[in-house]
């Protein structure tokens, strides 16, 4: 079975220290959050990226307070995923989505954000947004 993210059901097992922001769009539980000129959806497209730096913790309306951090085991968002395998932040129109297929074009974000340790259930530890890399 392919890897799937579902963008909605996620559980949230455990996370790391959090924080409280507004956010700057419709977010639901484990969705990649980032920052362009508010709290929103990532995506690792080239020309719209914008790199995941949050994880986010329960779901909330544009406008409404959310919990974020940087580490998170999550489960229940994501289907047959190859246990062991590198997670990424996806690209194309799949914003807050995660992916085990790494994005190659030239200019998207390509770092290796978490790892499936179920075929369920991922655990993001999202590195410092200066050390996330770009596919050249």
């Amino acid at each position: 079975m392919a890897y799937a993210d579902t963008a909605a059901g996620a559980i949230i097992l455990e996370s790391g220290p959090r924080f409280i922001v507004t956010a700057g769009a419709a977010i639901e539980a484990g969705d990649l959050v980032g920052y362009s000129s508010g709290y929103v959806l990532a995506l690792a497209t080239v020309g719209t990226a914008i790199k995941a730096q949050w994880v986010a913790l329960h779901k909330a309306a544009s406008g409404a307070q959310v919990q974020l951090s940087r580490y998170a085991i999550v489960k229940g968002r994501s289907s047959g995923a190859t246990v062991g395998g590198a997670v990424y932040l996806a690209e194309g129109t799949a914003a807050g989505d995660s992916t085990q297929t790494q994005p190659a074009t030239s200019g998207d974000v390509d770092t290796q954000i978490g790892v499936a340790i179920a075929a369920d259930t991922n655990e993001f530890s999202i590195p410092l947004a200066g050390a996330q890399g770009v596919a050249i």
